[in-house]
């Protein structure tokens, strides 16, 4: 039996602990986001960088320098390229993302193996609790950068492809006015940013992109990668073969948003078709055993009672 006292303490810890692993992520996460957010404003605006320190450092904040420098020294060969792509469709541009990334996964795990000399010490628990519940705990830990990144960038793609019909409506008004494509794009990106501010973000940085020089048909797939939307991608093709082949751009737009909302409203059906088979567990689970209590319920105790008295 563990003494009540142990738990008490072990609990406390491992409380403690993650605690502050969990602040200092969420506060490394914070940091850097709003550094690329400030990057982006900056690149945008001609404005100069922030100043840098006496090391040649922009000043982000000692947390995340911190976390990148233990990324970097983790890190044993170069970055792999799906890391970067999950970065990058999560909206982390920097590059010591990925070496926060590591390092954040880095810090944690330390964190959770911290606990084991706790144990070791300070518990009189079995050996095999004292090294498994550590390791369970650093495993965890460890996980919750990968947990956070996956969230991250499912909400962001979600927001991109819950927005998308609305910026290719405002494209094929504006090219039907009269407005280039690039003069239409640059505009749209504006009005995005009242309702959206990432995809507002990706259309400046594309539009950067062509005034740098760079050709519309990589702009566009530069886009392509860096969202994860695979309707951004076929968007690009519909607008690099009508600039290619001379067709209406206007009428190319209207058709790819009738044809994505024709397939948003599909897929609604497909997901409202599915719901039943989803109710399925709970409603055997939780519902028809509450239902057969209130139903037999009283039956089986007039029984119980008839039976008792014979």
């Amino acid at each position: 039996m563990l003494a009540l006292e142990d738990i008490q303490l072990v609990a406390i810890v491992a409380f403690g602990l993650t605690l502050v692993a969990v602040v200092g992520v969420g506060a490394a996460v914070i940091l850097v986001r709003t550094a690329t957010r400030r990057r982006v404003v900056e690149r945008l605006s001609d404005k100069q960088p922030d100043e840098l320190d006496a090391h040649g450092e922009s000043k982000t904040g000692l947390l995340v320098r911190l976390v990148s420098k233990i990324g970097l020294a983790a890190k044993s060969s170069n970055v792999s390229p799906a890391l970067k792509s999950q970065l990058a469709n999560a909206g982390y541009y920097r590059q010591n993302a990925a070496t926060v990334f590591i390092g954040a996964k880095v810090m944690l795990l330390v964190v959770g193996l911290a606990l084991l000399p706790v144990l070791l010490i300070c518990t009189g628990w079995p050996l095999y609790l004292k090294v498994l519940a550590p390791l369970t705990i650093a495993t965890l830990l460890f996980m919750i950068p990968n947990l956070l990144l996956s969230s991250k960038q499912k909400a962001r793609s979600g927001e991109i492809r819950r927005y998308l019909p609305n910026a290719i409506d405002l494209l094929d008004v504006s090219v039907s006015a009269g407005l280039g494509l690039s003069s239409a794009w640059n505009m749209v990106a504006d009005e995005m940013a009242h309702i959206s501010q990432s995809f507002a973000d990706e259309m400046a940085l594309t539009n950067l992109e062509e005034h740098l020089g760079v050709a519309r048909a990589a702009a566009m797939k530069s886009l392509a990668d860096r969202t994860g939307v695979e309707e951004i991608a076929t968007l690009s093709a519909v607008l690099v073969q009508s600039e290619k082949f001379g067709t209406d751009v206007a009428m190319a737009l209207r058709t790819f948003a009738t044809s994505m909302r024709q397939d948003r409203s599909a897929k609604s059906e497909e997901n409202a078709e599915k719901t039943a088979v989803r109710l399925l567990f709970p409603m055997v689970m939780f519902i028809l055993p509450a239902m057969f209590v209130v139903v037999a319920g009283p039956a089986g105790m007039t029984l119980a009672k008839m039976m008792g008295g014979q």
